[in-house]
């Protein structure tokens, strides 16, 4: 990969970073145990990660931090951002509406942390929608609501706390947002190598 200049590529830590951790050791970036850097330069100092939270994407373009931002496309659909963006189809994930099998509830009540996406399916239009941050799990289980909304992954913590998937609404994968000021054409091995 040959750059004029370097690369900066935002990305949040935890999940998302941990999926690509390999990827970017394998490109002369060192990664220590329990690094608490802000940003780390590969070897060459082509290429820049910066961490930060996806929900701050438009501060971190807007102060040019970042030209790539690594993150799931339903924050991207949530916020309704306007970048353009590259789709990682390989890392793929679900929003999926969740219920506690053991407890009926007829409030008509959805807790999630996507309210926009919700809104746009109709058949819960007649749904009160409550937007919390995180946890959601713990709303279901306490029996405030009929359902939650929410990102399914491994589904591990659905089966932990005895909740069960009622359907899948969305697929939604992780993508590459570029920054309005990013020349397409001087990307491309980049985006290629994420895919």
């Amino acid at each position: 990969m040959f750059f004029l200049k370097t690369i900066k590529i935002s990305i949040q830590k935890g999940r998302v970073f941990e999926i690509f951790k390999e990827k970017i050791k394998k490109i002369g970036f060192k990664i220590k145990k329990d690094d608490r850097r802000l940003n780390i330069l590969n070897k060459k100092k082509t290429m820049e990660i910066v961490f930060s939270r996806s929900v701050d994407i438009k501060t971190v373009f807007k102060n040019k931090i970042a030209d790539l931002f690594i993150m799931g496309l339903d924050i991207y659909l949530e916020k309704k951002l306007k970048y353009r963006y590259f789709v990682l189809k390989k890392y793929k994930f679900n929003l999926s509406i969740i219920k506690n099998p053991k407890k009926k509830n007829r409030k008509k009540i959805i807790y999630t942390k996507y309210p926009n996406i919700l809104n746009s399916f109709k058949k819960f239009s007649k749904f009160k929608i409550i937007k919390v941050n995180g946890c959601l799990e713990l709303y279901l289980k306490k029996n405030l609501c009929k359902y939650i909304f929410d990102i399914v992954d491994t589904g591990k913590t659905i089966k932990k706390n005895n909740l069960k998937k009622k359907c899948n609404l969305k697929s939604v994968f992780l993508i590459i947002v570029i920054n309005n000021n990013i020349n397409l054409n001087k990307i491309r091995s980049i985006l290629n190598f994420f895919k």
